[in-house]
């Protein structure tokens, strides 16, 4: 009971510090990894604040080999011009995204070979193909 109590304590300090510290750009790479980060925080007892709250992250993505789940501009543009700015299933050339080939939720890296391009409706059917 103690270790939930210290789970949910610390899940709402960090939610606190990213929300107001303006840490927009660590709350997108946490998405999907914030439960294991909270327990990397408790496991190692950890004290966060607003100062040592990005270095513990650091210190989770280095042991644990995390990519950011979102690709940087250079990343995109280098997958977009691999794929010829074309959707990889249909070909279409219109609202195109970046997706991951093992999704980032089954672990899929955030790296080049793992991101192709889908057009919105190959991606939301490859989306429901997965549930």
């Amino acid at each position: 009971m103690a270790k939930l109590q210290n789970y949910y304590k610390m899940m709402f300090l960090i939610n606190s510090i990213l929300l107001y510290g303006e840490w927009v750009d660590l709350m997108k790479d946490l998405q999907g990894e914030f439960e294991f980060f909270i327990e990397f925080i408790i496991d190692r007892q950890i004290h966060i604040d607003e100062n040592s709250i990005v270095t513990a992250w650091k210190q989770y993505r280095e042991e644990f080999r995390v990519t950011p789940r979102f690709p940087s501009a250079k990343l995109k543009a280098q997958v977009y011009e691999k794929h010829g700015y074309r959707c990889t299933k249909c070909s279409s050339q219109i609202n195109l995204r970046i997706d991951h080939v093992i999704p980032y939720t089954k672990f899929g890296k955030t790296v080049f070979d793992n991101l192709t391009v889908l057009c919105e409706k190959c991606n939301q059917e490859k989306t429901n193909s997965c549930f």
